[in-house]
């Protein structure tokens, strides 16, 4: 599922400033050494949005892609009779600049920085910049789309909901979608 988002067929801006499209993520590295794999696979998971966990005896990819929800939560099926307890992420945490590093093939793959910047969240939250890697990625316009996934999930992503459930959870994994309804 993850490889098949991935091959997507997306719009874009090239380097040429034309309007194109191709696959959503490409990887592109060579590895050299003999690299702690374990890390190696959470930098490759890493440059298509994603993460690597062990969960139940079984390594999970976890993708941040559009999918549907898999279980609604209310209050009545929390522990705590309180239900859910929110909270905002930090405003000092929410990145308004990423500056992403990529190593560009139309340039003998030397390494190549782009700002991707968020009007409306510099107007909001002052400059707050970050430096990433994109790791594998060898076009400009990935490593702006690598950028704009950076801003948009710190910017617009600030709710944090918690909550404990007993066996009635026992089925829910780490990055499952989850409705939750809550008066």
């Amino acid at each position: 599922d993850a490889g098949v988002y991935c091959d997507q067929n997306v719009s874009f801006v090239d380097e040429l400033g034309a309007t194109t499209s191709g696959p959503r993520f490409t990887f592109n590295v060579r590895i050299a050494d003999r690299p702690d794999i374990v890390k190696l696979i959470r930098d490759v998971a890493g440059a298509m949005n994603a993460s690597v966990i062990w969960a139940n005896g079984d390594w999970k990819v976890i993708q941040d892609r559009p999918t549907a929800s898999t279980k609604v939560i209310t209050k009545y099926n929390t522990i705590r009779e309180a239900g859910f307890t929110r909270r905002s992420s930090k405003a000092d945490e929410r990145h308004t600049a990423v500056n992403v590093a990529f190593n560009d093939r139309t340039d003998r793959y030397l390494q190549r920085v782009v700002t991707v910047e968020s009007t409306e969240g510099i107007g909001r939250y002052g400059y707050n910049p970050i430096d990433i890697a994109a790791y594998g990625c060898t076009t400009e316009a990935q490593a702006i789309r690598a950028g704009k996934w950076l801003l948009d999930t710190e910017l617009n992503q600030t709710q944090i909901i918690e909550f404990q459930m007993g066996m009635n959870g026992f089925d829910l994994e780490p990055g499952q979608v989850i409705t939750v309804f809550d008066d």
